[in-house]
């Protein structure tokens, strides 16, 4: 616990050294795209299911299935990381690319019921993301940067939050439709996914240099 205790904090300079890190570059980027995405998501989906010809009245089965399967995504799926089944990393990749398909399959659903059971999965995957962004820093770099690291992970989520209004509005005054914004949500999900899958095997080459910042795999 001393030596724990006496162990030299790294620098300012080579705290931010981070920032430059391609792990974390991939876990702000991944973060932002869910941001953006998530938030566009909730609110165009009523809009949408008037698009697809379903009743307005309908729409508040949609936010209460996507609600309900969101809270229980939330609660439900720690234990997948926690007892081994996945590394975060690959949980992560794995929601990303349920994200993808959901998000490509729901502008051409025709039956309500089938866009309900799509919708709640998109629920599930939505939430098991909620949490995963900053636990993939905290599982990939050493303690001394912690604070720094997991702080800082979702700092683009805000610029995000903000931008979407106007993604948003470009979409639908400008393109006129919200399948476009679909099909834009869908490719980041899929790129996201791409590059979580890798991430593992760019930390290994990373670990190879030595680097003090990334926490070394005992596999």
């Amino acid at each position: 616990m001393i030596g724990r205790l006496s162990k030299p904090k790294p620098s300012t300079t080579k705290s931010f050294a981070i920032f430059i890190e391609p792990i974390f570059l991939l876990v702000l980027f991944s973060g932002a795209a869910y941001a953006v995405s998530f938030i566009a998501f909730i609110t165009v989906i009523v809009d949408f299911t008037k698009d697809l010809g379903f009743p307005e009245a309908d729409g508040k089965f949609v936010i209460m299935a996507f609600s309900i399967a969101s809270n229980v995504g939330l609660l439900s799926f720690g234990w997948v990381t926690d007892d081994g089944h996945l590394s975060l990393t690959n949980f992560a990749a794995l929601m990303f690319f349920v994200r993808t398909v959901t998000i490509c399959i729901l502008p051409y659903s025709k039956g309500f019921t089938f866009f309900m059971a799509i919708v709640t999965i998109q629920g599930f995957s939505e939430a098991s993301l909620a949490n995963m962004f900053p636990l993939i820093v905290a599982d990939h770099y050493t303690e001394e940067i912690h604070e720094l690291a997991i702080s800082s992970s979702l700092f683009l989520c805000g610029p995000m939050y903000m931008a979407t209004p106007v993604l948003i509005g470009f979409f639908r005054d400008g393109l006129g439709s919200y399948l476009y914004l679909f099909i834009l949500m869908g490719i980041m999900s899929m790129i996201c996914s791409i590059l979580l899958f890798l991430a593992p095997i760019l930390a290994k080459c990373r670990c190879d240099r030595d680097d003090w910042i990334l926490r070394k795999k005992s596999s």
